[in-house]
């Protein structure tokens, strides 16, 4: 787990923020910046809710040309 995001947030909203991110998956493949946008939230924010939901195996990700794209 990113410890950044879980001390500057807290458990509870880093949690809500990730099912919001799985959520928006389940529709679909995204990039940060599209999760970003709908979620209304900072690509980097997303890019790091990313990263550790793919850490703990619950997304995954392929490379399309200089972007990730997260399913």
């Amino acid at each position: 787990m990113d410890s950044t995001i879980y001390h500057t947030m807290g458990p509870k909203v880093a949690s809500e923020l990730d099912d919001r991110i799985l959520g928006f998956l389940e529709e679909g493949p995204a990039t940060p910046d599209e999760i970003a946008s709908e979620l209304r939230i900072a690509w980097a924010t997303a890019q790091g809710h990313l990263l550790k939901l793919a850490g703990t195996g619950k997304v995954s990700a392929s490379r399309k040309g200089r972007v990730n794209i997260y399913f």
